[in-house]
C-alpha cells in the first residue's frame, strides 16, 4: 500500500506524463519549473549528439567518489553530452533544475533523454551503483527499449580512478 507522500508523488508524475503530446513534448497545461521547456528542448536536440549517462560510486584511493567527479574528462574524451552539459545547451538556469525534485522533475528528464537518444549511448557508473538507481530502474531500460539507440556501452570506473571496459548492454 502506497503512503500518502508516495501516491502524491506518483500521482504528480502521472499527471506530467498524461499531458505528454503525441511528438513527446509537453503540453501548455501545466507549470513545472523548467521540466516542461528542457523536456521539449530534449525532444528536438537529444538524438543530434552522443550522450552519456553517470551513476554510482567506486572508492578509490580511501576516498569514496561517484561517477560523476569523473564526467567532465569522460564527456571531453568520448565527445558526449550529459544531461548536465545538455541542461546547460537548454539554456536551463542552474537555480531552476537544482530545485527539481528526484521524482518526478529528474526522472521525468532521465527518461525523455533516454528515450530520445540514438546512435551509441555511453554510461560512465562507479563499481557501486544501487538497484533502485535512476539508471537502472529508468535510464538503462528506456534505451534498451529505444529502437533509435544502436548500442550501449558501460564503462565502469575502477579502483584506482581507470575505466574498465566498454561492456555491451545493448
Amino acid at each position: 500500500m502506497l503512503t500518502s507522500g508516495l501516491a502524491v508523488r506518483a500521482d504528480a508524475l502521472l499527471t506530467r506524463l498524461r499531458f505528454t503530446t503525441q511528438d513527446g513534448t509537453l503540453g501548455d497545461d501545466q507549470d513545472i519549473s523548467g521540466v516542461k521547456e528542457f523536456v521539449n528542448w530534449l525532444v528536438g536536440n537529444t538524438s543530434k549528439q552522443t550522450v552519456v549517462f553517470y551513476s554510482g560510486r567506486t572508492t578509490i584511493k580511501g576516498q569514496v567518489k561517484s561517477a560523476h567527479s569523473q564526467l567532465g574528462a569522460f564527456e571531453a574524451n568520448y565527445k558526449a553530452s550529459s544531461i548536465d552539459t545538455l541542461l546547460n545547451k537548454a539554456k536551463v538556469a542552474k537555480k531552476v533544475w537544482q530545485a527539481w525534485k528526484q521524482k518526478p522533475d529528474w526522472e521525468l528528464a532521465s527518461k525523455t533523454m533516454a528515450e530520445r537518444a540514438a546512435g551509441r549511448v555511453l554510461a560512465l557508473v562507479g563499481r557501486n551503483v544501487g538497484p533502485n538507481s535512476v539508471w537502472l530502474q529508468i535510464e538503462l531500460k528506456a534505451n534498451k527499449a529505444n529502437k533509435a539507440v544502436t548500442s550501449i556501452e558501460q564503462h565502469t570506473v575502477k579502483e584506482d580512478g581507470t575505466l574498465e571496459g566498454p561492456k555491451k548492454l545493448k
